[in-house]
């Protein structure tokens, strides 16, 4: 799947759910992406050089999740 589908979904999404399901689907969307793109548990400066745009989606899609 190419970022712009993950994009894509994201927006979806947001456009059209609420509360929980919202959450839940934000966290299935990272979990996609996790494995997508192989991002690190842990905060790795050389991933996020090299793969910027990912970073930067994923992160955009974590602060968009209410944490209750």
């Amino acid at each position: 799947m190419m970022l712009e589908d993950y994009l894509s979904r994201y927006v979806s999404i947001i456009q059209g759910k609420k509360g929980v399901d919202r959450d839940r689907a934000l966290a299935l969307l990272m979990t996609d992406m996790e494995r997508e793109y192989e991002i690190p548990l842990l905060y790795n400066r050389t991933w996020v050089q090299e793969n910027k745009a990912a970073y930067k989606l994923y992160q955009m899609i974590s602060d968009a999740r209410v944490m209750t």
